[in-house]
């Protein structure tokens, strides 16, 4: 079976540098940004419980990813811990 975005996203995340920061308000430069164009989606913009696709498609996030994503510490290893919490 396929794994959720969701699950490939947190494995992304599992696999950046732990320390690594990144920028929750930065629309096409926050981790879900990140990880959606390193998985090759054709993304535009994130912003809030929402990922917008190049065709304009709203994509709405899970909510436990959504907020784990809004909490600090805005680091990768934080992050990771919550996204499995």
């Amino acid at each position: 079976m396929a794994k959720s975005l969701q699950q490939q996203f947190a494995d992304w995340v599992a696999r950046q540098p732990a320390e690594r920061e990144y920028d929750y308000g930065d629309i096409c430069g926050c981790a879900f940004h990140e990880f959606l164009v390193d998985a090759g989606f054709p993304v535009e913009t994130v912003g809030g419980d929402n990922w917008k696709n190049q065709s304009g498609v709203l994509h709405r996030l899970p909510e436990a990813l959504a907020t784990a994503l809004v909490k600090k510490p805005w680091t990768f290893g934080g992050l990771a811990d919550r996204l499995v919490a």
